[in-house]
């Protein structure tokens, strides 16, 4: 038996049929046997039951990567079937055509299923600073009265994470703070200027995604002043990685 997928005019999936094999002598017989069937004019392709993730079950030839179901895309770059992204974290592989998630099933023998809030509560973004001993993810910052630092925010992971300063009672902090260009673009900087009167305690955070991304600053005093440091700034994932989660009972 030989089976099509009928094809909307977005490429979506309809719905499936079964055509003898006895008809359907080759794809274009079978999809105007269905037209003529039907007395319609639609988009018909043939899919393959026994192929899955660009593989033939049975050690044949695969065929549009994969079987089509209702509400599968058809791709007609990739001359393949695609099924709807199960969550917002996932990736298509370009090769299978399936959806990867972005951490591992594990291997334990055990089973699980994907929790999407979990990943996206547990991977948000966070600032990376390097002051010079490697990259570390969201630290608590300490700065000197008197004292520049300049913080290279020239790293492409910063497009659309601008690095901002608050109070410890949420307000922004503008005092000795100045931008340079735009984050995530060659040369974008972010200086502050830590004065004599500058609180004991500050936070920095993301100004477009809120307070997660950041953490606490200590201000203290200096026997030095005049000092400049530069820190650079990258954005990365936290790398707790949670997603699956175990099925019990």
């Amino acid at each position: 038996m030989a089976h099509f997928a009928k094809i909307n005019s977005d490429n979506i999936v309809e719905t499936v049929v079964v055509v003898s094999n006895d008809v359907a002598t080759t794809e274009q017989a079978g999809v105007d046997f269905l037209n003529t069937l039907y007395g319609t004019s639609d988009v018909w392709k043939q899919t393959s039951y026994n192929t899955y993730g660009n593989e033939h079950k049975l050690g044949g030839t695969p065929f549009r990567k994969n079987f089509a179901g209702m509400g599968y895309t058809y791709d007609s770059s990739k001359d393949a079937f695609i099924e709807p992204q199960p969550y917002p974290s996932w990736t298509m592989d370009e090769t299978t055509c399936l959806w990867n998630a972005p951490i591992p099933y594990p291997e334990d023998g055990k089973l699980y299923i994907w929790d999407e809030q979990t990943y996206q509560e547990d991977n948000i973004r966070v600032f990376a600073f390097n002051q010079g001993s490697g990259v570390v993810n969201v630290p608590t910052l300490s700065l000197l009265r008197n004292n520049t630092y300049i913080f290279d925010v020239s790293d492409s992971s910063n497009d659309g994470y601008s690095l901002g300063f608050k109070f410890s009672h949420g307000k922004e902090y503008t005092t000795g703070v100045s931008e340079s260009g735009t984050a995530g673009t060659s040369g974008a900087t972010v200086t502050i200027n830590v004065g004599e009167n500058a609180p004991n305690r500050l936070k920095y955070y993301c100004k477009n995604n809120g307070n997660n991304a950041g953490n606490w600053i200590a201000v203290d005093n200096d026997s030095t002043s005049g000092q400049s440091k530069t820190i650079t700034v990258s954005v990365s994932s936290n790398p707790a990685g949670l997603g699956w989660l175990l099925l019990t009972g």
